[in-house]
């Protein structure tokens, strides 16, 4: 049977060669037209995934009610005692970036903070706040005469009956000890200088209160918790009917950290977040896949 049939289909070929090549062009001119008129292009990858699907549901429903939340982040590393530094560096770049407002829905570097001033102890984890507060009722005479104290031989009173305790106390508590000088060497320098009083963070203040300190920068910028790290949240305009997603988002911002670079040469800049990996794998793969299908046709 199967000679048969390979038999009659050679017969069919050989008598009508034109018809089979004119059927066959006219096919794939149909295929092409129907193809650009009807087939889009989606680069979502979240459309990779059925809508059907419990998590993937909740992560739709979460999109729909907060908005789209995947953003560049740029990160600038910052040297010890250069945390000004690496804000004028970001506040340059943020000037060549924000008024593309074409290509960057928002451009966020800091939060208004002030609003939370009398709310502090809330924002803290549970632990923390627990050993915090321990602390304040342990050291609550000391805090109450503290703050009762109008001046300086009252000041210096307390401190010396401080001294008074046990040297294995002090011993222990060695590292609040050590803060503590340094935060009333700090006060005693405002007395001739009060913009060293001005410039004292909530941390300087309240970090002996707790064991575990994290940067807290009084402008509202977005540090790590140790300082090193200085962030920039940017927000690109995305086009999903082309695979090239944030292609020029992305690229206009890496032409301005360039720039950036040039004006703050010691301060190393990088961009991450999900749709700059993206838009690199997207990059990488069409690459790897244009090479592969040449050589795959040369074979």
């Amino acid at each position: 049977m199967k000679q048969s049939l390979l038999k009659n289909l050679s017969r069919f070929i050989l008598r009508f060669p034109k018809t089979i090549v004119v059927v066959s062009l006219a096919t794939a001119l149909l295929g092409a037209f129907v193809s650009y008129d009807r087939l889009t292009i989606d680069a979502d990858q979240d459309n990779l995934i059925s809508e059907k699907l419990p998590y993937h549901k909740r992560y739709r429903d979460y999109l729909r009610e907060f908005g789209d939340l995947e953003t560049f982040f740029v990160v600038f590393e910052v040297a010890p005692g250069r945390a000004a530094y690496a804000k004028q560096a970001l506040l340059s770049l943020v000037e060549k970036i924000g008024p593309r407002t074409d290509l960057f829905s928002e451009v966020n570097f800091r939060e208004e903070i002030t609003v939370f001033k009398d709310r502090a102890l809330l924002l803290l984890p549970d632990r923390e706040f627990e050993t915090v507060t321990s602390n304040i009722l342990e050291w609550s005479p000391q805090i109450n005469r503290l703050v009762a104290t109008s001046d300086f031989a009252n000041l210096f009173q307390i401190l010396s009956e401080l001294f008074q305790t046990p040297l294995t106390k002090i011993h222990e508590n060695r590292e609040q000890m050590e803060k503590g000088f340094q935060l009333f060497d700090t006060l005693l320098t405002g007395l001739s200088r009060p913009e060293v009083v001005e410039s004292l963070s909530l941390d300087d203040l309240f970090g002996t209160l707790n064991e575990k300190t994290f940067y807290q920068d009084p402008e509202g910028f977005f540090f790590s918790r140790s300082g090193k790290l200085l962030f920039l949240k940017v927000m690109p305009v995305k086009d999903f009917s082309t695979m090239k997603v944030v292609e020029g988002p992305v690229s206009f911002l890496r032409q301005q950290i360039d720039s950036v670079r040039g004006e703050f040469p010691s301060i190393p800049i990088g961009v991450t977040g999900r749709p700059a990996l993206q838009y690199d794998e997207m990059m990488s793969t069409g690459s790897d896949s244009l090479w592969a299908s040449l050589f795959s046709i040369l074979g």
